[in-house]
């Protein structure tokens, strides 16, 4: 036997397995990460503006889903899998928090940054919405640190979703499962926290 295990041999457990290279999950994935970097890479000069800290953080998530996008299509691992569906769904939630509760570190932002393209919470012309009419979550009008949603948001977000589904995608069957139960009893989690918060 070889030394590199690919899905399908006995030992498809390990981390360090090597996955099979060129299918269409994992093309769908390098596909989906890159897409995700480049928005993260394109916005990265306005959140430089507002601080190096936030704009740093954005080309840092860039060069990473870029080398995720790389290591898929050129040396996937079961751990790079694994890397990739923890990070994503990091990004992902802390995508949610900034549009739903506010994230204390954009507090400060010196433009009240609220989304791509988007006027500060601050400045609403339309009650109950973020700038040119966006709507905002009931009770969170006006409350700093949270984000309006603009395009570019949602294009990534939607490439990071479908980068969660094609990562599982990749991984061995019996990985696969545990895996998309692990991503789900987050969800699940999280959504009852909120309907308890609101209650």
């Amino acid at each position: 036997m070889s030394a590199e295990t690919y899905v399908g041999d006995v030992r498809t457990d390990s981390a360090d397995t090597r996955l099979a290279t060129g299918t269409t999950a994992a093309w769908a994935a390098a596909a989906a990460a890159a897409v995700a970097a480049a928005v993260h890479l394109g916005v990265a000069p306005e959140h430089l503006r507002d601080s190096v800290l936030h704009g740093g953080f954005f080309v840092l998530l860039a060069l990473g889903q870029a080398g995720l996008a790389w290591g898929l299509l050129h040396a996937p691992t079961v751990r790079l899998a694994h890397l990739g569906l923890v990070g994503t769904v990091g990004v992902v939630l802390l995508y949610v928090a900034s549009r739903t509760i506010g994230l204390p570190a954009f507090a400060g932002s010196a433009s009240g940054h609220a989304g791509h393209g988007s006027a500060a919470l601050v400045h609403q012309p339309i009650p109950g919405t973020i700038g040119p009419g966006m709507p905002v979550m009931p009770g969170l009008e006006g409350r700093v640190g949270v984000e309006a949603v603009g395009a570019l948001d949602l294009l990534a977000l939607g490439a990071e979703l479908a980068l969660v589904v094609a990562l599982l995608a990749v991984l061995p069957a019996r990985q696969r499962a545990v895996a998309t139960n692990l991503v789900l009893g987050v969800g699940v989690s999280l959504w009852a926290a909120a309907l308890l918060l609101r209650a």
